[in-house]
């Protein structure tokens, strides 16, 4: 198991390293991150970076506690559309994602894509696009300050459900 997360975290830090001259590449000004063509982009992203800070947080609380199958399970209810949806709707009903963040959300929720979720509902898998946009729009300008308040207040909404 230590191997395992060893081999990954080697393997992140191999990638981290070498697109680092992408990183340079990213367009930040917001008319090329926010434009339709890209909302569905941003939620691919978004899905990646949720996905792994989310992994991330469940194996550094739950390493001690529960075996690889359990962290496994714990993470795929916090990435499901479901739980995204209700994580989103708190954001929004608490006023906590700014008037951009709405804007993306709301675009990308809009957008037509060409998959279908399979184990939720359509309402759910738009809410869940639009999340996963906020996150892929903050990563795209760069603003990992907020990235990482919008994840810390995920975390607390999780933590009331597990």
């Amino acid at each position: 198991f230590l191997l395992s997360i060893f081999i990954i975290m080697c393997y992140n830090l191999y990638m981290i390293d070498n697109n680092i001259d992408l990183l340079k590449n990213i367009k930040t000004d917001e008319s090329d991150i926010t434009s339709d063509l890209n909302m569905l982009k941003l939620a691919y992203m978004g899905d990646s970076i949720y996905e792994n800070l989310i992994r991330d947080y469940i194996i550094n609380k739950y390493t001690d506690k529960l075996k690889m199958n359990d962290i496994h399970k714990k993470t795929t209810s916090l990435v499901c559309a479901a739980t995204q949806a209700k994580i989103v709707d708190k954001m929004i009903e608490d006023g906590f994602l700014n008037e951009k963040e709405v804007d993306v959300f709301k675009s990308a929720r809009n957008s037509h894509s060409m998959t279908k979720s399979k184990n939720s509902s359509i309402v759910d898998y738009r809410k869940a696009t639009g999340f996963e946009a906020v996150f892929g729009y903050l990563y795209f300008k760069n603003d990992m300050d907020r990235l990482k308040e919008i994840f810390q207040y995920t975390c607390k909404f999780i933590d009331n459900l597990l």
